[in-house]
């Protein structure tokens, strides 16, 4: 069913793209914003061979470098892109911008974005944001998403020769459906539906079941010294993620202030320059998060609601657009400029057959 959809999705950008129609979607999409369209694009890791890593991490974290140019030059097209704190001051209404304007970002800095993604941004010129986790930047550490997909690998791997153990539930009742599932939606239900500190008592409880108490050789993160040769470079500057990669509307407000104030306190120590900008892990938000951000001084933060931002919208509720290998890829399973350019300029949202995810979490409003 999948990649029907795909397909059709291919088909259907082809169409508007070649039509015309697309042009006429984006002129709509920006009289809509206020006269000027702010576009935030979201990454995480770029690598040199998609297949391959697809094969051991989770796919939708992943573009492959060839595939991640493309993206910037097909964005330059229709837009100028631009610093976050630029395009703040233009969806804020106090720039006027001759063009459209996109930031890009990464979040979780992985090492990968120094290693393949910044000398894509160098050769091209393009400015980006990195937003950090600090507790695990310079550590050997990985991320707890990533941390959960291999062991539930580990599991699915191991069910083939010993199908008793998805009747292990761990202690804990809702483990036995969970582990059943895709890897990748386990790890999502997990993430979005326990508390932070139930998800990792989870991987450490199956870390301990499978005997795997070292974490996955993928995911290296960066550490503090290529966090300062990329700022040196004046082309990337960096935001907090948090200190742990928390979802922060379930928690508490002392970790949640904890979690805002030392990921920023730890960001200028090391860099030597003001945090100002956050984004919310998983996509997860709140209007009492909202307020601790105003609290913490920052001064924006980036969801992953892909959505339009519109002049003079929530500077704490910045729409994002997450993009990864597939968004680009066509009928044939080869790349597609239509699909892409229809990606970026959100046609399907648009026309209302892409309806996006909604990250807020405030008590009787979102996913909550």
């Amino acid at each position: 069913m999948g990649g029907l959809k795909q397909a059709a999705k291919a088909a259907c950008a082809a169409a508007l793209h070649h039509s015309g129609a697309r042009r006429v979607l984006a002129a709509a999409a920006r009289f809509k914003a206020g006269g000027r369209r702010t576009l935030i694009l979201a990454y995480h890791r770029v690598v040199q061979d998609f297949h391959a890593d697809s094969q051991r991490v989770i796919p939708g974290l992943l573009v492959s470098a060839e595939t991640f140019a493309r993206h910037l030059e097909e964005v330059r097209r229709g837009f100028d892109i631009v610093p976050l704190a630029e395009a703040l001051e233009v969806n804020a209404g106090l720039r006027q911008p001759r063009r459209d304007v996109a930031v890009i970002s990464f979040d979780d800095g992985y090492r990968d974005n120094f290693d393949v993604a910044f000398p894509i941004l160098k050769q091209l010129g393009v400015p980006a944001t990195i937003f950090l986790p600090t507790g695990f930047i310079g550590t050997d550490a990985r991320l707890p998403h990533d941390r959960l997909f291999h062991l539930l690998r580990l599991v699915h791997a191991r069910a083939r020769r010993e199908p008793a153990i998805f009747e292990w539930a761990g202690g804990v009742d809702a483990w036995a459906p969970l582990i059943r599932l895709d890897p990748v939606e386990a790890v999502e239900r997990f993430i979005t539906n326990w508390p932070h500190a139930q998800v990792l008592a989870a991987i450490d409880a199956l870390a301990t079941r499978l005997n795997e108490p070292a974490p996955p050789l993928d995911g290296a993160l960066l550490d503090w010294e290529q966090c300062r040769t990329l700022q040196r470079s004046g082309l990337v500057s960096f935001g907090a993620h948090t200190v742990g990669h928390v979802p922060l509307p379930r928690e508490s407000a002392a970790s949640i202030a904890r979690e805002l104030g030392e990921a920023k306190a730890t960001v200028e120590r090391e860099l030597g320059a003001p945090c100002r900008d956050f984004a919310y892990p998983n996509g997860f938000y709140s209007r009492e998060l909202m307020h601790a951000l105003v609290h913490a001084g920052y001064r924006s933060a980036v969801t992953t609601e892909d959505a339009q931002n519109e002049l003079g919208g929530d500077p704490f509720r910045l729409r994002r657009k997450t993009l990864w290998e597939n968004h680009s890829r066509g009928l044939f399973g080869g790349h597609s400029d239509a699909l892409l350019g229809c990606q970026v300029d959100s046609v399907f949202g648009t026309l209302g057959l892409q309806r996006p995810v909604v990250g807020d979490f405030t008590p009787g409003v979102g996913a909550d």
